[in-house]
């Protein structure tokens, strides 16, 4: 396969388990092989995906697990839409991803997106956490469950963490306090951390505790 093809293959395995009122994805073609002229795709100079943004389109099924082809990606927008499901643990392996938003889904309350499945081993709670160049995560809006795991320590790189409106539980975890580039109190220069609506347990961590063994 070429670059093309891959990236093509990629994106209509994820288009095929979606549905849609409308023809949101109908430039989503393979009789058109360069998906950068897609609807929702940008992509570098070189043609290569870059990002997949959708945010409000109407389109139904699961988050996409198909996309670990796409070796460049950086931003994934899929917020306002009527997704739902685990997160895939495939994510964790975007590692030029800088962007990750699929908050506000219109299934909201009545259908989750799940940190941990229950009857599953992952190699990791919440895969996103193996991102490290993740700049932004949001998750808002989703009644996401399970609890925030410790390998969030990994996001050296984060500065918005948007999770509130959501039912994680749980404690939170001291590991926070390696995320260096948050700026809020004392936890390194993190930019924003929304938390409302949520049932975390416990105090929110200085950095200095979470280096502290």
């Amino acid at each position: 396969y070429s670059l093309a093809d891959n990236q093509v293959e990629a994106l209509m395995r994820w288009k095929k388990n979606l549905k849609s009122s409308t023809n949101t994805l109908v430039s989503w073609n393979p009789a058109n092989p360069n998906p950068c002229t897609w609807f929702g795709i940008l992509c570098d100079n070189d043609n290569q995906v870059t990002e997949i943004s959708l945010q409000s389109a109407m389109l139904e099924g699961p988050l996409p697990s198909t996309l670990k082809p796409l070796h460049h990606l950086t931003t994934l927008v899929l917020s306002s839409m009527n997704l739902h499901g685990e997160i895939p643990e495939e994510w964790g392996d975007y590692q030029s991803i800088k962007m990750i938003d699929i908050s506000k889904q219109l299934y909201h309350r009545s259908k989750n997106f799940e940190l941990v499945a229950s009857q599953s081993h992952r190699r990791n709670p919440l895969e996103i956490a193996n991102c490290s160049n993740l700049v932004k995560l949001g998750l808002a809006s989703t009644s996401i469950t399970g609890a925030i795991p410790s390998s969030i320590g990994n996001l050296k790189n984060i500065k918005t963490i948007a999770i509130y409106d959501s039912n994680i539980s749980g404690q939170f975890p001291k590991q926070i306090g390696y995320c260096s580039k948050l700026q809020i109190w004392r936890l390194g220069n993190l930019k924003i951390l929304y938390l409302w609506q949520n049932r975390l347990v416990g105090h929110i961590p200085y950095e200095q505790e979470a280096v502290q063994t």
